[in-house]
């Protein structure tokens, strides 16, 4: 481009001298033109073409995996909400089995206490009977052992009949045997 300017500014301006020293040597530069217009072709369907249907390609092949990408999100949230859902519906059904188990367990422990408690009133009104049958088998061994030892000291007393210093001695011997029989 400088020599274009230098060759204006050194010449004076005519246009058939323009033409000739713009273009010095037509056929060559016909022959110039034709190869830079293939060559432009050539880069056009060797490189830009492939070029442009791969990028379209590619754009596809992205276009489709972010298509999949959504429906594979929209199934994963899906899938979510479910899983929400059922771990919701498992806790309150577990809470409700939780909350059944602790009134049955309310309830075996009363009907247990209450088991006690009878079987407990039941053993002490056994042993109350019986204490009250001991006691009163204890009562009728003494009423009979001191209608014995009565009777025993009536049948001294009668067969010594003699005096109350005999008799006060009769009753001392009598209660050193009782005594001695006890000991």
């Amino acid at each position: 481009m400088l020599s274009l300017l230098s060759l204006l500014a050194d010449s004076p301006f005519t246009s058939d001298d323009f033409l000739k020293k713009l273009i010095p040597n037509f056929w060559s530069f016909l022959i110039q033109l034709l190869a830079l217009v293939v060559l432009i072709m050539a880069v056009v369907y060797l490189g830009y073409k492939p070029m442009k249907r791969l990028i379209q390609k590619r754009r596809a092949y992205t276009e489709q995996n972010l298509k999949g990408s959504e429906d594979a999100l929209k199934k994963a949230e899906a899938m979510k909400k479910a899983a929400s859902d059922n771990l919701s519906a498992s806790r309150s059904e577990a809470n409700a089995i939780v909350s059944k188990a602790r009134e049955e367990a309310t309830r075996q422990k009363e009907a247990v206490l209450l088991e006690a408690k009878q079987e407990t009133k039941k053993m002490q009104e056994e042993a109350q009977a019986a204490i009250a049958q001991e006691t009163e088998k204890a009562k009728k061994e003494l009423r009979d052992h001191v209608a014995d030892l009565a009777v025993l000291g009536a049948e001294k007393l009668l067969e010594e009949k003699s005096d109350s210093k005999k008799d006060k001695a009769i009753v001392e011997d009598f209660l050193n045997e009782l005594e001695e029989d006890d000991g």
